[in-house]
């Protein structure tokens, strides 16, 4: 089985449930060595059999075999399923019209505040930030709003990343084969290495915006305020085989700390939740008062995902 990188994503969609994806071929047949276990084809051939000749309704053998691979990947775990021809042609078409959503905005306040409100990691998303941000000078104080970010590409996270981590881990993929594995790391040429950061997130950020967020936690870079995340760590591949593809997960995602993403997620430095965790964000800083009273008070009661 041959591993064709390609851009890792990792956004909740209700249409295609993209979350963390690598892009892989399967370009020649299963080892022989890989013996199947005897009995357990006999019992589904035996299974099979009784169906076509006593269920009551006359089924087509090929949508008994595929509704068969379909219960096989999807009993793996909920972010694994099996896609055939037609599944997989609208998969690929959803992703890349996504990638063309608009999917952030750019907001300076009073005394250069800005505020970065990003929906999800699309791609190129980078460098379009980085020349926006390249505009404002100073920057007294970054906030990077991630709440009802469910992920998008992985690769653009990190490139996000690497505009304020200066060569730095931001994401530790480990799986069973090398190919699984991934360890992605920050440039040393890091145009906003010193501005001061806050980021917001909520229980529905997830997959990559919580790479994101986990990386510059861990580095000390950002003040991490709102809500535990979603904690959603696993890594799905996309393979291709003869008439369709499955999506099924093939590595775990951990933080520079070596703490794993899934069913963690990432716990805030300052909970939103808590009214004492609230008074001690805003006692920590001026710009923290200032940040609280213009930026995430008004937005609590905000719906972010029909702003638009």
């Amino acid at each position: 089985m041959i591993f064709n990188r390609a851009h890792s994503i990792g956004f909740c969609s209700p249409l295609l449930l993209l979350f963390t994806l690598f892009s892989v071929q399967l370009s020649k047949p299963v080892q022989a060595e890989e013996k199947l276990p005897t009995k357990a084809v006999e019992e589904f051939v035996t299974v099979l059999q009784q169906i076509k000749r006593n269920y009551v309704f006359q089924q087509p053998d090929e949508a008994l075999i595929e509704s068969s691979i379909r219960g096989m990947v999807s009993s793996l775990d909920p972010f694994s399923r099996y896609l055939n021809a037609e599944q997989l042609a609208q998969f690929q078409n959803a992703s890349n019209t996504s990638t063309g959503q608009a999917a952030w905005s750019v907001t300076v306040l009073d005394n250069d505040y800005v505020v970065l409100d990003i929906d999800f990691f699309q791609l190129g998303i980078a460098d379009v930030i980085a020349s926006e941000l390249g505009k404002i000078n100073p920057i007294q104080g970054l906030v990077i709003d991630l709440r009802q970010n469910g992920g998008g590409f992985v690769d653009s996270a990190v490139a996000v990343a690497d505009l304020f981590l200066n060569n730095k881990l931001v994401v530790d993929a480990r799986g069973r084969s090398a190919e699984a594995n991934r360890n992605l790391r920050t440039s040393a040429n890091t145009p906003f290495g010193t501005v001061s950061m806050v980021i917001v997130v909520d229980s529905n950020t997830a997959s990559a915006a919580e790479i994101f967020s986990a990386a510059l936690q861990d580095h000390d870079r950002a003040v991490i305020i709102g809500e535990s995340t979603y904690g959603k760590g696993t890594v799905q591949s996309l393979i291709y085989t003869n008439f369709g593809a499955i999506q099924i997960t093939t590595s775990m995602n951990y933080r520079p700390s070596g703490s794993a993403i899934q069913g963690e997620g990432v716990v805030p430095d300052f909970n939103l939740l808590d009214a004492s965790e609230v008074q001690r964000f805003v006692n920590s800083s001026e710009w923290y008062e200032q940040l609280y009273q213009m930026v995430v008070e008004p937005k609590n009661s905000d719906n972010k995902a029909t702003k638009r």
